[in-house]
């Protein structure tokens, strides 16, 4: 027999899909090729050559593989902050923005893919596995708590999970009223005491925490029928009451105000 006959693959191109985590050694294709010689001039031998050296033997065949590395989902995600921090006012409508998570996942394709879950909110919020857009899922009171605490999970296809802190702050809103101790106060004052003479200190209280909301202002409401409130006055920020006109007993004994 004389070797005429070069070796022929099977195929033009062999592609073939490694996962970047396929240990060493592993096997990953098996091409063929068959030659038309006979006996020992039919023996082949396979190497894997590089295909740009520009060299060709004769009675040799070629073929091309191609090897595609595929992700491994071997990276857990990882929250853009360790604790995430936001603050509401109470009362506002079930559905309020509070805020927004972020976790990235350094693998790609459908391993990167994230889906996030709350822990420990008690089910006042509630959260898009997509976006990671925090929102109210209950009506909320500052005055029976001020701060929420709660963990926030990220887990990707490959049910690796991460978590981190959300801490919800809540502002005080004006809604509640302020109150006398009293609804009726009774004083005292002697005819003919000087102009400015304390008659009675009122003092209210208002249930609302922030300053803002609880900060009180006195006044006197005045009756447009009767001028005779007007010989006392209020003093805004502390609630006394002083005259502000003498007082004459022969004239009028008391004073409704």
């Amino acid at each position: 027999d004389v070797n005429d006959n070069a070796p022929e693959f099977s195929q033009l191109a062999y592609p073939v899909n490694v996962s970047e985590r396929t240990p060493g050694g592993q096997g990953i294709l098996q091409v063929t090729a068959t030659d038309a010689d006979s006996d020992e001039n039919a023996k082949i031998q396979y190497s894997i050559v590089s295909g740009d050296e520009g060299k060709f033997v004769v009675q040799e065949a070629f073929v091309a593989v191609h090897v595609h590395v595929t992700d491994a989902n071997d990276q857990p995600p990882v929250f853009t902050s360790l604790v995430y921090e936001a603050n509401v006012t109470e009362n506002e409508r079930v559905g309020t923005m509070v805020t927004k998570v972020e976790a990235k996942d350094p693998d790609v394709m459908i391993n990167s893919k994230m889906t996030y879950s709350l822990h420990g909110d008690m089910g006042y919020f509630a959260i898009d596995g997509i976006s990671g857009e925090i929102k109210t899922a209950e009506k909320l009171d500052r005055e029976v708590e001020e701060i929420y605490r709660f963990y926030v999970n990220a887990t990707d296809d490959g049910d690796a999970r991460l978590s981190s802190q959300a801490e919800v702050r809540l502002d005080d809103a004006n809604d509640f009223p302020p109150s006398f101790s009293r609804q009726t106060y009774y004083a005292h004052v002697t005819e003919g005491t000087p102009v400015g003479t304390l008659v009675i200190n009122l003092n209210a209280s208002d249930p609302d925490t922030v300053r803002e909301s609880s900060h009180l202002v006195y006044r006197i409401i005045h009756e447009k029928s009767s001028l005779e409130s007007y010989r006392f006055v209020m003093d805004p920020e502390s609630g006394d009451i002083t005259t502000q006109s003498e007082i004459d007993r022969e004239r009028i004994a008391s004073y409704n105000v």
